[in-house]
């Protein structure tokens, strides 16, 4: 391959690979976590493990929107979807929702717009929009819309890490020995030497 060739490749490939980021944009809803991993599980607001009502999109059922409220209660809210309309002052905290999904191959998470309101003022904002890349190759219908809520979530609640029962309920229990306590041959039986 001559050296006109392989800088004309490298620099087809640098177009194509340019300016292909979605836009997001997050506001958290409350402070960054604690240095401490264990004081992150610990609720910084009292009054949050209230009621986190979800008012849907005025247009009808968002796309995964059940997803959003799942993402939410893995970090303890309780959290419920209210009926387009509802006020913003529902509940403690609050959030609008809005999204559309699109799908080539597979469904994926086009836009979302989550507000967060706590007792009726505007806290906190998230704003994803995968349709909003500058050319260039776009991979965002490759990422999973759970991952990319929670990533969303996670943003917005920096101090809420996921509870860790909720992180994966179809994991199998882990052994905390790691399989070499003095349970691990619980079955076996001793032979005398």
């Amino acid at each position: 391959m001559s050296a006109l060739t392989a800088l004309t490749v490298l620099t087809a490939l640098t177009v194509l690979t340019t300016g292909c980021a979605t836009y997001q944009s997050v506001s958290p809803a409350e402070a960054a976590p604690p240095a401490d991993p264990i004081a992150a599980m610990v609720r910084i607001d009292p009054d949050l493990g209230a009621s986190f009502c979800v008012i849907d999109s005025p247009a009808g059922r968002a796309p995964f929107a059940a997803t959003l409220l799942q993402s939410l209660q893995r970090r303890g809210f309780e959290a419920r979807l209210l009926p387009p309309g509802s006020s913003v002052a529902a509940c403690t905290l609050t959030a609008t929702y809005a999204a559309t999904s699109q799908s080539y191959w597979r469904t994926f998470l086009a836009t979302a717009d989550i507000t967060v309101y706590r007792r009726g003022e505007r806290v906190g904002k998230a704003v994803y929009d995968a349709r909003r890349s500058q050319g260039g190759v776009n991979l965002s219908h490759l990422i999973d819309p759970q991952q990319k809520i929670d990533e969303l979530v996670d943003q917005l609640f920096p101090g809420r890490l996921p509870h860790p029962e909720a992180r994966d309920r179809n994991a199998p229990p882990s052994d905390p020995n790691g399989g070499a306590g003095p349970n691990a041959n619980s079955g076996a039986t001793a032979t005398p030497a």
